[in-house]
């Protein structure tokens, strides 16, 4: 979650404080892609009028809470298998990976799959193709070093 210390945070968007009395939103770490149009959002704060008028803020603010619900433990329920994923190490996370509606992968956001029913997934193979044509394509660049994508799809395969 973004830190807002009030008197000292500025807003993006305006680039003015964000004073106690204003009403601010902090988004969480919700979106990994450097190049998806909503990574500007991620991890930051924003006074609330600034977001509300701004390109692309309300689609922000919907998948930050579509993310906070998504990992809570009881939501994490995997889309093979249906069960409820409890043991840390049979569980994957897909992060945010696009907010196109009319991208193949924009379902696949915030999924959660457990490893033990990777063998079952009848749409595994499209799925893994897909997220190397978007690295491909030049439309995936990874926060720092991570490589989250090279290492979701190493996990998938």
């Amino acid at each position: 979650m973004s830190i807002l210390i009030p008197g000292t945070t500025r807003c993006p968007i305006c680039n003015l404080e964000i004073e106690s009395e204003n009403e601010a939103y902090s988004f969480p770490a919700f979106v990994i892609n450097v190049n998806d149009p909503l990574y500007g959002f991620s991890d930051a704060s924003f006074h609330l009028r600034c977001l509300e008028n701004t390109k692309g803020g309300g689609i922000a603010v919907k998948y930050a809470n579509l993310f906070m619900e998504s990992i809570k433990p009881l939501n994490r329920v995997c889309i093979i298998g249906g069960n409820l994923i409890t043991k840390y190490e049979n569980h994957i996370f897909i992060d945010y990976l696009t907010s196109d509606v009319n991208e193949y992968l924009h379902k696949m956001n915030f999924a959660h799959i457990d490893k033990m029913n990777l063998p079952y997934w009848k749409d595994r193979e499209e799925f893994i193709l897909k997220l190397v044509n978007l690295k491909e394509r030049g439309e995936w660049k990874d926060v720092g070093v991570n490589k989250y994508l090279d290492k979701l799809i190493c996990q998938l395969s």
